[in-house]
């Protein structure tokens, strides 16, 4: 299995004075049950906006500004010819194995499977009480806020052949200093960053019907670097109407940016 970690880049400087607070007083549990507990809610709302009630007028419109691409749009960035192509175009990069044998897939039900796994893993990984005073593990989340270069991270192969009965032991999730003053909903949250990781968790089963999404941090070619031009690089992807979109996690979290979600959820 590979090590190659997919990282939420860092923005600003004065986060520093949250990382403090967090160590100090213990915050980080809590912080982090508030984030999961709102990212279920989230996906929860994608996956009833998906739902054959939901897929109104509204929310195809909705679908296709986020992303640039229609949901009836056919996609196959999955397949065994995408996936040849870009390893050409990137040799040392490690993406995700899956090959989707499926044909006719469209960006809707990509996004609705794909909404589905994600939250399978939401509801299997925990926040708990370290094990002792110097333990950073809470749960499946590894407190990292005393660095400064990312907000989260992830080792996307974790779910590689991976039982989902074993998501809660297994996985680990980085949490970094950016993520601590993130808002917890909306644009570049802490919910928005928590989507963006899950969706690198690399697919697994038969039909992919585990795991996340296998997206990656585009562009990828000469690893993650936070002088790279990511959010741009999204931009650039919806504008082309590219079905790239779909495996960009840059672009994917832009789908969860929610403010608010139903009271039915």
């Amino acid at each position: 299995m590979s090590s190659v970690q997919k990282s939420t880049k860092g923005i600003s400087e004065k986060k520093k004075l949250c990382v403090k607070e967090v160590k100090v007083t213990n915050q980080f549990k809590k912080m982090m049950q508030e984030t999961l507990d709102a990212t279920r809610k989230v996906l929860f709302q994608r996956q009833v906006d998906l739902s054959v009630q939901g897929w109104n007028d509204e929310k195809q419109e909705e679908f296709q500004g986020i992303f640039g691409v229609k949901g009836t749009a056919v996609i196959t960035i999955d397949s065994k010819e995408e996936k040849e192509k870009i390893k050409e175009a990137d040799t040392e990069t490690a993406f995700d194995p899956y090959i989707e044998k499926r044909t006719g897939i469209t960006a809707y039900q990509f996004m609705k499977e794909s909404v589905d796994r994600l939250i399978l893993i939401a509801e299997k990984i925990t926040v708990e009480d370290p094990n002792d005073i110097e333990s950073r593990l809470h749960g499946n989340f590894v407190n990292k806020t005393d660095r400064n270069d990312a907000s989260a991270n992830v080792t996307a192969d974790q779910t590689y052949l991976l039982n989902p009965v074993f998501y809660n032991s297994t996985l680990r999730i980085n949490i970094c200093q950016n993520f601590v003053c993130k808002p917890l909903t909306g644009k570049n949250s802490r919910v928005s960053t928590l989507c963006h990781e899950l969706s690198h968790f690399y697919r697994n089963g038969a039909q992919g019907e585990y795991g996340g999404m296998g997206t990656d941090d585009m562009p990828t070619k000469g690893g993650f670097n936070n002088n790279k031009s990511y959010v741009k690089n999204a931009d650039a992807l919806k504008i082309e109407h590219s079905q790239y979109v779909f495996k960009n996690a840059y672009n994917v979290e832009r789908y969860f940016e929610l403010t608010s979600v139903s009271e039915d959820v």
